[in-house]
């Protein structure tokens, strides 16, 4: 194999930077879009599906559209995505985004019960 030259390195590194800040910008803005019901549950999955975002992520699911909420959500996600090697931060990426598609698209009927059981707990 050949060694990768420096000016060669910093450009694939510049690019990953890249890639990552679009990452993070995307799922954070799709997030964003989603209503207050469907924004919470989005969180509470990320919550429970990593444990880096778990510990880096202390805030109230029900008050994420305060003041600053949205820089940390980003930063947590940045600092999440830069902790996987490539293939899982891909992965993660297209998995995090299916979640919100599919809330996004879940039916109001379902929300509704989903909601109703909250409640009785």
């Amino acid at each position: 194999m050949d060694p990768v030259s420096q000016p060669q390195w910093m450009g694939q590194v510049n690019d990953m930077k890249e890639l990552l800040e679009q990452m993070m910008t995307n799922i954070s803005s799709q997030s964003l879009r989603l209503d207050g019901l469907r924004l919470r549950l989005f969180l509470s999955w990320l919550i429970t599906h990593s444990s880096k975002v778990k510990a880096a992520l202390r805030m109230d699911t029900s008050t994420f559209r305060a003041a600053g909420a949205e820089e940390q959500f980003g930063s947590v996600l940045k600092a999440w995505l830069e902790s996987l090697l490539v293939q899982g931060m891909l992965w993660e990426y297209r998995l995090t985004l299916d979640a919100i598609a599919k809330l996004r698209d879940f039916d109001p009927h379902h929300l509704f019960m989903i909601q109703k059981s909250e409640a009785g707990k």
